[in-house]
């Protein structure tokens, strides 16, 4: 486990130099809530620093997430060694659904040019005999069918890039 480094602590004091605890706690809610994983605390806290908030922009919840557990601590200029670090989960679900598609098929023949209208009707007639090659696929509108969690298939990675050095 790789703790805290310099610039992460330097991260965090400056979140709590600048905002309450209660502030920093409604900031992890409204990740979570509005899970697109940045966090507008944290890249104001990052561009004073000069960090490129985009080295942040996805592990931010568990520098809000120190910051909370350990505010007093951080006030005092006293920053535990371990830290929560954020890992990669994948969410797996099963769905049904009904969808038209629109597809453009081609059938390639050689014949002889007087014969393009005789052989067209027969082509056309027994288009899929002739297995078509399809050319594009667009999708319409769909109708869910269903939709399943399969919480068993959740599986959750450690990554590598959720250090700030």
């Amino acid at each position: 486990m790789i703790g805290i480094t310099p610039k992460e602590k330097m991260l965090v004091s400056v979140l709590v130099r600048l905002y309450s605890k209660e502030t920093l706690k409604k900031e992890i809610r409204n990740v979570l809530e509005y899970y697109d994983e940045k966090s507008n605390l944290i890249i104001g806290a990052a561009k004073l620093l000069g960090i490129d908030y985009s080295s942040v922009n996805k592990i931010g919840l568990q520098y809000l997430n120190y910051a909370v557990e350990n505010y007093k601590k951080i006030q005092n200029k006293d920053f535990p060694e371990q830290i929560e670090r954020v890992q990669q989960v994948y969410f797996y679900a099963d769905e049904s659904e009904n969808v038209v598609m629109f597809s453009r098929k081609r059938v390639s023949i050689n014949t002889l040019p007087k014969y393009i209208d005789q052989v067209e009707d027969h082509v056309y007639n027994n288009f899929y005999e002739y297995d078509p090659d399809t050319l594009d696929v667009d999708y319409g509108d769909g109708d869910l069918i269903s939709f399943e969690p399969d919480k068993e298939m959740t599986t959750i990675l450690d990554i590598s890039n959720n250090v700030l050095n």
